[in-house]
């Protein structure tokens, strides 16, 4: 018998690749053992037949393995944007200067119709160098899209500057957006009632020490979306400040 000689293959296995591509390249080259023990030998043996299907499921099972293991992330990051206001907090951290990164003013959560989560979240920090002394950092989809300066109230024309007294005091913000919602959902009045989508607000009233969330509710009607009502929660204490819900056909 002639001795087998396999045709130089050069094969460079990039550290990005997929683990399915890593696959497919494993299975070329045992098609190429294949092809030359076939013109060597004529025909296989139905043990060597055997072994090669083994040697094929075992390539199957790497590939899979490796898939599953690169795919192995927390649960709360599997999804293509920041799922809580604290997440995107940190994104547009690495946008301002490190000195203002514990001066928040305000962080709003722009309503998605798709998820109750935001797709966007923008975040205003108190900045001394800034017009305004105010800076806006927009964060989409895990990425900041958008800093500006000045002129930068969210739910009002603001023509003052800021003051370094209307920030939320540092390590006072102990109450994420997804777990203000669950103390919403969890209050009787909503027991039953399916929400749409939400639009989420955290600031320092007036004259409060501490800062609170403001949760808009809406619920899907008629194929339209309608405002239900609003409820605050304690930023600090995750307690349940207010709930105001329309006492009308919405929730018939």
């Amino acid at each position: 018998m002639r001795p087998l000689i396999l045709s130089h293959v050069k094969c460079t296995i990039s550290s990005h690749l997929r683990p399915f591509h890593f696959l497919s390249i494993l299975v070329t080259l045992l098609r190429q053992v294949v092809y030359k023990m076939n013109a060597v030998c004529g025909t296989f043996s139905a043990g060597y037949q055997f072994t090669m299907k083994m040697i094929t499921l075992a390539l199957m099972m790497i590939g899979l393995t490796g898939l599953l293991s690169s795919q192995s992330t927390p649960a709360d990051l599997t999804k293509p944007f920041p799922q809580t206001a604290f997440q995107a907090k940190r994104i547009a951290e690495r946008s301002v200067p490190p000195t203002v990164v514990n001066n928040v003013l305000q962080i709003y959560g722009e309503r998605n119709k798709l998820t109750i989560a935001p797709r966007t979240w923008k975040i205003l920090f108190w900045d001394p160098s800034a017009e305004q002394n105010v800076r806006s950092v927009t964060v989409t989809d895990d990425r900041v899209v958008e800093v500006k300066a000045g002129y930068v109230e969210l739910d009002k024309l603001r023509l003052a500057a800021y003051k370094m007294d209307e920030t939320i005091i540092a390590g006072s913000l102990m109450v994420d957006s997804n777990q203000a919602l669950e103390k919403v959902r969890a209050t009787m009045q909503l027991q039953n009632i399916t929400l749409s989508s939400v639009e989420y607000w955290l600031k320092k009233e007036k004259d409060h020490t501490y800062a609170s969330w403001k949760l808009i509710l809406y619920v899907a009607q008629g194929g339209e979306e309608v405002e239900l009502g609003h409820a605050s929660i304690s930023a600090q204490t995750g307690e349940l400040l207010e709930c105001v819900l329309k006492r009308d056909k919405t929730l018939q």
